[in-house]
């Protein structure tokens, strides 16, 4: 399940918040387990909002574009968990502005490390479809070196591992897409 730009999902949010303001109802399915399967299946079904109660390692927050935004959803961060509760916050960088505003994004110390979002930045440069385009991994890469160089850990794709800037940088985190994973298996198994 992909990632809705701002300019779908804002919208959205704001007739939600309408909607709550009006003191109109909104329809809500609180999830206990950590199946993001489940939860894209019940997003299909109309409700308004999903809620997902779990103890959570860490947090990637989706489309972050400037130090001022970072610094807010790391002081939401700080507020929800005590020093003990401590989880990661992972800011996704995934627009040309953010890429600007990569220096602010990692400023807030609550910022545990960044992940790219190689789809969203693909279509936000120019390139939908394309996240291999070479000026979409140029920007990835450019994200790894700064991102190393402020030693903060970076997380890449599986598929893009092999930036130049990843490769003996700043420790990360590389992703697997678990549907990529059980289809590259099942062709495997089915092929031979």
């Amino acid at each position: 399940m992909s990632y809705l730009p701002p300019s779908v999902w804002s919208p959205v949010k704001d007739d939600l918040k309408s909607r709550l303001q009006g003191y109109r109802a909104l329809t809500m399915v609180s999830l206990r387990h950590a199946s993001p399967t489940l939860a894209a299946f019940v997003a299909t079904l109309g409700l308004d909002l999903v809620f997902v109660d779990l103890d959570v390692a860490g947090v990637i927050v989706p489309n972050v574009a400037d130090g001022e935004e970072a610094a807010r959803i790391a002081a939401i961060f700080r507020a929800m968990r005590s020093p003990e509760e401590r989880a990661l916050l992972i800011p996704m960088i995934e627009s040309p502005q953010a890429l600007r505003e990569l220096d602010g994004i990692m400023a807030p110390a609550e910022v545990d490390a960044l992940f790219i979002g190689p789809a969203d930045l693909a279509q936000s440069l120019g390139h939908r479809g394309e996240p291999q385009h070479p000026a979409v991994r140029a920007a990835a890469d450019k994200v790894v070196t700064r991102a190393s160089a402020a030693k903060r850990p970076v997380g890449v794709p599986l598929s893009y591992r092999d930036l130049p800037g990843f490769a003996g940088r700043a420790p990360g985190f590389l992703y697997y897409d678990l549907n990529t994973v059980i289809q590259a298996g099942a062709a495997a198994t089915l092929m031979a």
